[in-house]
């Protein structure tokens, strides 16, 4: 059995605290109770304040009570401070860290491996059975008042920078041009979907100015055009996309519109020379070639003929050339007919325009006929015919035109035609006009040009022999329609060349 002695424990201002010998040899500590410390006391001393209804004991420096917690720890934690990292769990991803700001560096939180927030504000809501969690980086009045655009924005321009793993969809920005100007200062690659193009479609800024992008829509019912070598183009038709391939070389009529719902690319050559209005044929008097304000052939004159005009390119085709003349009572010689316009080539797209590097589109105006004497028995010479005009080129697209390097648009006028010698005296045969160059028209909000262009006029023909005095035989004239016939000749110089045609930009029909 174990003894233990005690003497006396008093405490003169609370109650006795007593120390007393349990049966089983254990000894029950005695705690001091009352509303105030006791008067004796030592390092370890046990004391229940009645007053806070706590245990306290009193501290390894006997300097003072510290209070004792109950139920295996616990309780609230109202600050922490650290100047270190403070984990929550040990290992090399923990679940909480959070890192002191400096003065040139954001202080940083980062839970688990997958969030972490430098700067700014973080807030998680608890999720219920009808509303799911929510995670609120910070609000658009908050973002504007930060001190970093980069680590927050307004959610009206915000989108990942980085969506390479994602294999959804993104709903961008959606509103109008006026909507638009909100976005005081673009930047090069911001993409919106704009409710103001017709049909709606995206759009992207250059570092320029907002271009849409290309929409391409398929209409129900619509083929594709795909001309095989050697073929002749359908004079009008619309398609879903034309698409005539590098070495394919096809022939268009007088005149050509064609219309494409996508895209038109062009790789090989479209052939539309001399297809055009023609010329006059050799009735053994001159004509007038080409100004008509139609546009049309060249008709009968009067002998004396004129200089062929400048019309605008509608009705899109050029002008046939006149015919020269010779003594309409000499069955010994004919005038040369006048050269037929180039032909017409009108595209429109609702898609883009792609001409290759081998792409040709040419619509050059037939050259004027020389002179025929028959016979040296009689001795009239015979004029040469003007020159047609050069066609038309027009491309049009709703979305952008590109014409790489290597490229070629012709539309240049026909040279007149030389005037031939007359019989036994040798009577003088007088050269014809140069047709009048055509039009090149390229139609786009967007257009890529390095192709290379010809619109010139056509020259004038040769006279044979010097000028006699009798009545001139008139050549035919040249035809006019984006640049002025030249004049046939009356004397021994030659005729006059056409004028150059016209290249415009963004004549939209």
């Amino acid at each position: 059995m174990s003894t233990l002695n005690v003497t006396s424990i008093q405490n003169p201002a609370a109650p006795q605290a007593n120390l007393s010998l349990n049966a089983d040899g254990t000894v029950t500590l005695p705690v001091f109770t009352g509303p105030s410390a006791p008067l004796l006391f030592q390092a370890g001393t046990l004391w229940y304040n009645t007053t806070a209804s706590a245990l306290q004991i009193r501290d390894a420096a006997n300097t003072g009570w510290v209070a004792t917690s109950s139920g295996g720890g616990g309780g609230t934690v109202t600050g922490v401070t650290a100047t270190a990292p403070l984990v929550s769990s040990g290992g090399a991803a923990p679940n909480l860290t959070i890192n002191a700001a400096t003065t040139g560096a954001l202080g940083a939180v980062q839970i688990g491996t997958n969030l972490q927030v430098t700067g700014g504000t973080i807030s998680i809501f608890d999720a219920s059975d009808t509303q799911k969690g929510v995670v609120e980086m910070a609000t658009a009045a908050e973002a504007a008042t930060g001190t970093s655009a980069t680590l927050a924005a307004p959610v009206a321009f915000s989108v990942p920078k980085d969506a390479a793993n994602m294999t959804g969809a993104a709903i961008l920005p959606s509103g109008t041009n006026a909507q638009r100007v909100a976005i005081a200062t673009p930047t090069v690659g911001m993409t919106r979907f704009n409710t103001d193009y017709t049909p709606d479609s995206l759009e992207v800024y250059d570092g320029t100015a907002w271009k849409q992008v290309a929409y391409v829509p398929t209409i129900s019912g619509l083929s594709d055009l795909t001309p095989a070598n050697g073929s002749t183009l359908p004079s009008a038709g619309t398609y879903n996309n034309i698409t005539i391939n590098a070495g394919v070389t096809v022939t268009a009529t007088a005149l050509t519109v064609l219309r494409a719902k996508g895209t038109v690319t062009i790789n090989g050559t479209i052939n539309a020379n001399n297809v055009g209005n023609p010329g006059a044929v050799q009735n053994n008097v001159s004509v007038v070639g080409g100004v008509q304000a139609q546009s049309t052939s060249g008709t009968r004159g009067n002998g004396i003929g004129a200089a062929g005009g400048v019309y605008g390119f509608l009705p899109y085709i050029g002008s046939g050339g006149g015919s020269g003349s010779a003594n309409a009572n000499d069955a010994g010689a004919t005038g040369g007919y006048g050269g037929n316009s180039g032909g017409s080539v009108v595209i429109i797209a609702d898609g883009p325009i792609v001409l290759g590097a081998s792409a040709i589109i040419q619509c050059a105006g037939q050259a004027g006929a020389a002179g025929v004497v028959y016979s040296v028995t009689y001795g009239a010479g015979a004029a040469g015919g003007g020159g047609g005009s050069g066609g038309l080129i027009l491309l049009q697209s709703s979305i952008s035109l590109s014409l790489a390097a290597g490229s070629q648009l012709f539309a240049n006028g026909g040279a007149g035609g030389a005037g031939v010698l007359g019989g036994t005296i040798t009577a003088p045969g007088y050269g014809g006009g140069g047709g009048g160059g055509g039009y090149i028209v390229l139609n786009s909000s967007s257009t890529t040009d390095a192709s290379t262009k010809n619109v010139t006029g056509g020259a004038g023909g040769i006279s044979s022999g010097a000028s006699v005095p009798f009545s001139p035989l008139p050549a035919g004239q040249g035809a006019g329609f984006g640049g002025a016939g030249g004049a046939g000749s009356t004397t021994s110089a030659s005729g006059t060349a056409g004028s150059a045609g016209q290249t415009l930009l963004n004549v939209y029909i």
